[in-house]
């Protein structure tokens, strides 16, 4: 066995131990935190990984950055910009087969220290 699966089960088993330890409720809610904060099982639509240079207004300011993965629902933008959930934002890329960019607004949906998921929300033909 690898040191790396021993260091995998060892973890997987003390985490068993504690849990066990905990009441009933509290492991139901822990379940539910723990699943809340897999965000592959969220998703409706497969994300495809790709770097594209994305322009986009936030705050009144025009900012360059990389689309790092896209789903038919959204995006994620690679930025060290803090961007506020529920906030705005118009996405101008190109897709790498076609070239000929296109404009959505989106609306940002999760934000980190790497970037912020954008979920757009339709096309903007000006």
């Amino acid at each position: 066995m690898q040191k790396q699966e021993q260091v995998n089960q060892t973890i997987a088993g003390r985490l068993h131990q504690l849990v066990d330890m905990l009441p009933r409720q509290r492991q139901v809610s822990l379940l539910k935190e723990l699943e809340g904060e897999m965000p592959a099982e969220k998703r409706r639509f497969p994300r495809e990984a790709l770097n594209i240079a994305v322009d986009y207004t936030a705050n009144d300011r025009i900012y360059r950055d990389f689309i790092k993965d896209l789903s038919a629902e959204g995006v994620f933008v690679e930025t060290r910009r803090h961007l506020t959930i529920g906030q705005h934002v118009v996405l101008a890329f190109a897709l790498p087969e076609s070239q000929i960019p296109i404009k959505f607004v989106g609306e940002v949906v999760r934000s980190t220290a790497d970037g912020a998921g954008v979920k757009l929300k339709w096309q903007d033909n000006h």
